[in-house]
């Protein structure tokens, strides 16, 4: 490892740096994670796209700092190959990295961020649909449905009433559905909504299972 950190260091084009960063592969030390980090700010981006790729050989949160700064690339493949690097790391700052991808301009990055997303705990789902109700993109906003079925709990209810203040009325009518699918209630209005909630609430437990 030492010895292919080193020729990096005197490579002179964009394809010795490359090969060397592929000759790295599997390879999960500390030493690689820097030189990973180095290597995102090569002015060629098949260079950033190869450190970038060996992120997904670590599978921990050591890869967060380097994932933090591949999502700030101009390369929306480099952002891509950030978020999927990110499959097997669950921790508070891998959910940070997550809502940063969900906020991406490229619709293939946002798409990526759920795909990571299917076997995160209830709480990493519930900060997701937290920020994917205030999203600017539709196609983020059409997957809060989705992932409220899946974490059933008075903070997804929260959430979903707070939704109903949106101006989209179609994502408005999903979030109905959702809402009544809980509770087996139908609400007009947001206001509606949360005074019944509040005075109902304590009739179901945590999972929305009523008592």
């Amino acid at each position: 490892v030492e010895d292919l950190v080193k020729r990096y260091k005197g490579a002179v084009t964009a394809e010795q740096k490359v090969e060397i960063l592929e000759d790295l592969s599997l390879v999960t030390s500390k030493k690689v994670l820097d030189l990973i980090f180095q290597a995102l700010d090569d002015p060629s981006e098949d260079v950033r796209l190869a450190a970038v790729a060996l992120l997904e050989d670590f599978g921990d949160e050591s890869v967060i700092p380097a994932v933090a700064k591949a999502l700030d690339d101009k390369s929306e493949e480099v952002r891509l190959t950030a978020i999927n690097a990110l499959d097997s790391v669950d921790s508070p700052e891998s959910t940070s990295c997550l809502i940063k991808g969900m906020g991406d301009s490229s619709e293939d990055v946002r798409d990526a961020v759920f795909f990571v997303l299917s076997d995160r705990d209830a709480g990493t789902k519930e900060a997701i649909i937290k920020e994917a109700i205030r999203s600017e993109y539709s196609d983020v906003k059409s997957r809060v449905p989705d992932l409220a079925i899946d974490v059933p709990s008075h903070n997804t209810m929260d959430m979903l009433i707070e939704a109903l203040k949106d101006k989209d009325p179609d994502f408005r009518e999903e979030v109905t559905s959702i809402i009544s699918f809980f509770v087996s209630e139908d609400f007009e209005s947001y206001e509606e909504a949360k005074a019944w909630w509040d005075k109902n609430k304590d009739k179901f437990d945590e999972e929305l299972f009523e008592k």
